[in-house]
């Protein structure tokens, strides 16, 4: 589960399951994906990609749902139970 839980105004949930497995350490791959939500890459930030502790996962989702509640009321709530029923043509998702 991914969730934003930030009131009133930015709570979403994404939930998913579906096979995982652990990746093999590639510090370029973690320090790419950082670099989208780190603003300044500092050494605390280099000890924690490199860290031989530190482990990647995959996941394949097969069912899943997404959910925004802004302003806490009740929204939407998108399901899909294959990859494909994730989004309909056009890139719209399913309601």
């Amino acid at each position: 589960m991914v969730a934003t839980f930030d009131p009133p105004t930015d709570v979403r949930q994404v939930r998913m399951r579906g096979p995982a497995r652990l990746e093999d350490q590639d510090h370029a791959r973690v320090r790419r994906l950082y670099e989208r939500y780190v603003d300044a890459w500092t050494p605390r930030w280099e000890r924690q990609a490199t860290s031989p502790g530190y482990r990647l996962w995959s996941m394949s989702p097969d069912r899943g749902m997404a959910v925004a509640y802004p302003g806490l009321e009740d929204g939407p709530a998108f399901r899909w139970s294959e990859p494909t029923g994730l989004f309909r043509p056009g890139g719209r998702p399913p309601v």
